[in-house]
């Protein structure tokens, strides 16, 4: 499933700088929230690079929802409990760490 990208409030963006050097700044207010709804291969590569990229975007809350089918792992874990556990979705992309702001939640409207 594609990753949805819905911000809850934009920033507005203002042109800075003088005359032939403007450069692009974004104005204190609400800060966007993300949510990738999927958690296969794709969805979760989408987290990982986007969780990377609001780290460094200040308009952007750190914390990445994930939503995630709740399935039940031969361990008998739960799928999201381990992947907020080790920070990687071991069934759809095992080895790839998605990063500590990556929080999997299996209830869509809490994502």
């Amino acid at each position: 499933m594609a990753p949805a990208f819905e911000p809850q409030q934009d920033a507005p963006l203002e042109l800075q700088g003088g005359a032939g050097n403007p450069s692009l700044a974004v104005n204190d207010g609400p800060k966007s929230r993300v949510t990738v709804v999927g958690s296969g291969n794709w969805g979760s590569v989408a987290a990982k690079l986007i969780a990377s990229n609001t780290l460094k975007l200040p308009s952007f809350h750190d914390e990445v929802r994930m939503w995630v089918f709740e399935e039940v792992l031969p361990s008998g874990e739960k799928l999201t409990d381990v992947i907020n556990r080790t920070n990687e979705n071991v069934k759809y992309l095992p080895g790839i760490k998605l990063g500590k702001n990556v929080v999997a939640d299996p209830e869509l409207d809490n994502a």
